[in-house]
């Protein structure tokens, strides 16, 4: 249960470091912002964040990254 929460942040962390560093974000600031993102954001929100967007990525285990 908790590897799965785990996962579920991490998922969140790398969707928001890659997202702004894709938007021109400095790769140090990305990574410092992510770690507040992935938190604040609720799995809810999130969810319609990546559907808005179209974004294969899901956070459960055994998903698919891009």
């Amino acid at each position: 249960m908790k590897m799965d929460m785990a996962e579920k942040i991490y998922a969140k962390h790398r969707f928001f470091a890659g997202w702004l560093i894709r938007s021109g974000v400095a790769p140090d600031i990305a990574e410092k912002d992510a770690c507040r993102m992935e938190h604040a954001i609720s799995e809810e929100s999130f969810q319609s964040l990546m559907r808005a967007l179209g974004h294969p990525q899901e956070t459960s285990a055994g998903s698919k990254d891009s």
